[in-house]
């Protein structure tokens, strides 16, 4: 009687024991508990897609050149631009030597070499190019900027390639001594460019079309962060913000800290967050890094971006500026006097994103209305330089968006845009 009893017990205690491990497994009590203000600022309702540094890192022009004095210009999101560009961030680029200008007859090599040459718009630190390229050796470490890649036939020496790292004023060159590319290589690139538009060269280094280009037009739906969702995205406690009304609309929010902008009549939002001066060097990538992902904290990237500059700006403080500019397809979006839209710029240092700026709208699609358009080219688009009132040098020309808001849409307009060496964009009319 009593080895029944206690191997009931046993078969009772066995069972138990089971029952508390299947409670203990599927319902494990949540440690994690957070403040309600807290997880509201951390996991914000704004939608938008994230980012890497890699993919914001890309030239603004590639140009091709066939010899006899023969160009063209391919551009971003477009097919052989694309090929040419994936292949070389393949490709190995070591053995850098330090070249003297004068040894290379950039004259000579614009017009009889066949070759591929990048452009960045206003450079791009060598320690930055190293992320989106394979550059080896210590001169991936180097800030020294780099406004364009020089890739060439040696006509004086057979199955040669040269590769040539450079500032635009030329004060100092970089030459690949062992970069992975044949003649072969650029020979397929050049032949991609053998049916493009053709370009020549124009006194002040830029190059413009023989012929009219043609670009479509677009009309595109859009919808609005609203500022509080902004406040909630930036403040650790937005229920502290108070709201000062400015006489042009505008409207500042301020925890006494931190302050946010918001432009209503061009749905602009500039938010800083002062931080101290300190006396070390900026790291730029470091700086880089810390603003691609604030972005992808704060409202996304919506669209496609690249990073246009690297410069400081005494109008945002110390630290590293960057400014993201936004395309759509192939062409930048460069806004008028009376809109702002198409970039964003932040201030960061030490790691620390201490100012930002962008717009309240996002594109969304699909598309509404398209239509084709066509640009002027060869001499209309030179004497329609001539006309303009301003008589600054002329370091860029390309096609590029104007964006003009509606009460529904977007529209992307197609427009020739003339840029000076410091930066300053002129919309030819």
């Amino acid at each position: 009687m009593r080895e029944k009893i206690k191997s009931a017990l046993l078969i009772l205690l066995v069972g138990m024991s089971l029952l508390q491990s299947y409670f203990l497994a599927y319902n494990i009590p949540d440690f994690n508990i957070t403040n309600e203000a807290e997880s509201s600022y951390i996991q914000t309702d704004l939608k938008g897609t994230e980012e890497t540094v890699g993919n914001l890192l890309q030239p603004e022009q590639m140009i091709l050149h066939f010899g006899e004095n023969r160009h063209t210009l391919l551009y971003p999101e477009t097919q052989f631009y694309d090929l040419i560009f994936q292949r070389l961030k393949g490709r190995t680029f070591d053995g850098f030597q330090r070249l003297s200008s004068i040894r290379v007859d950039w004259k000579e090599v614009r017009a009889d070499f066949k070759g591929v040459e990048i452009r960045f718009n206003q450079g791009i630190p060598m320690n930055l190019l190293s992320q989106m390229m394979q550059i080896q050796g210590e001169i991936a470490l180097e800030s020294d900027t780099i406004n364009r890649i020089w890739i060439f036939m040696n006509n004086n020496k057979e199955d040669d390639v040269r590769t040539l790292f450079g500032n635009e004023e030329g004060t100092f060159i970089y030459e690949s001594t062992k970069a992975d590319l044949t003649v072969k290589d650029l020979e397929e690139f050049v032949g991609f460019g053998e049916y493009q538009t053709p370009y020549t060269w124009e006194i002040g280094d830029y190059y413009l079309p023989t012929e009219p280009v043609k670009i479509v037009k677009y009309r595109l739906p859009y919808e609005e962060f609203t500022p509080e969702q902004m406040q909630k995205s930036l403040f650790p406690d937005p229920e502290t913000t108070r709201a000062l009304p400015e006489q042009d609309g505008s409207v500042i929010y301020t925890d006494s800290k931190r302050g946010l902008r918001v432009k209503t009549a061009t749905k602009w939002i500039s938010y800083t967050d002062p931080i101290a001066p300190v006396d070390s060097r900026n790291d730029i990538p470091q700086n880089l890094v810390a603003s691609v992902q604030f972005v992808n904290r704060h409202g996304g990237w919506n669209g496609k971006f690249l990073l246009r500059d690297t410069a400081g700006n005494d109008n945002m403080g110390d630290g590293n500026e960057f400014v993201f500019q936004q395309y759509y397809g192939s062409y930048p979006i460069v806004s008028d006097e009376k809109t702002d839209f198409g970039y964003m710029r932040l201030n960061a240092q030490k790691g620390v994103v201490s100012a930002y700026e962008r717009s309240l709208l996002t594109m969304e699609s699909p598309v509404v209305e398209k239509m084709q358009m066509t640009l002027v080219g060869g001499d209309v688009l030179k004497n329609r330089m001539l006309q303009q009132p301003t008589a600054s040098p002329v370091r860029f020309v390309y096609p590029a968006y104007v964006p003009r808001l509606t009460k529904e849409f977007i529209e992307l307009t197609p427009a020739w845009v003339v840029e000076s060496p410091d930066g300053t964009r002129h919309i030819l009319r």
